[in-house]
C-alpha cells in the first residue's frame, strides 16, 4: 500500500516539474517572437498567446494538430523552439481568422 501512494506521489511531482518546466519555455519562447501578436501587435499574456504553424515538415510536424495531451505539447514547442520560422505568435481572435481563412482557402 505505501509503495502505492509513493509511486503516486512521485507521478505527481514528476508530472508538476514536467508542467512547470513547459510553462516557463512556453514564455521565454513568447518573449523571443516579441510578445505580442504579429498580425494585430496586441500584448500577449500566457494564455492569449497561441502559435500557429505557418509551415508544417512532414517529419517533425507529425503529430495530431487538435491533441492537447502534454508529449504532443512539448513536441510541439520543441519544434517552436528549434524552427521558429515556421510559426507566428497570434493572439486568439487573429489566430481564429487564420484557420477560418485556411478552411475558406480549402473549400472553395
Amino acid at each position: 500500500m505505501r509503495d502505492i501512494a509513493a509511486k503516486q506521489e512521485y507521478d505527481r511531482q514528476r508530472a508538476r516539474r514536467i508542467y512547470e518546466d513547459f510553462v516557463a519555455r512556453r514564455l521565454q519562447l513568447i518573449e523571443s517572437f516579441g510578445g505580442a501578436c504579429q498580425n494585430c501587435s496586441v500584448a500577449l499574456v500566457r494564455d492569449e498567446a497561441q502559435f500557429h504553424h505557418v509551415v508544417y515538415d512532414e517529419v517533425e510536424s507529425n503529430y495530431p494538430r487538435t491533441c492537447k495531451t502534454m508529449s504532443v505539447r512539448l513536441k510541439r514547442l520543441a519544434e517552436a523552439e528549434q524552427h521558429p520560422e515556421r510559426f507566428k505568435l497570434l493572439c486568439v481572435t487573429c489566430h481564429n481568422l487564420e484557420h477560418e481563412r485556411d478552411t475558406n482557402a480549402y473549400f472553395n
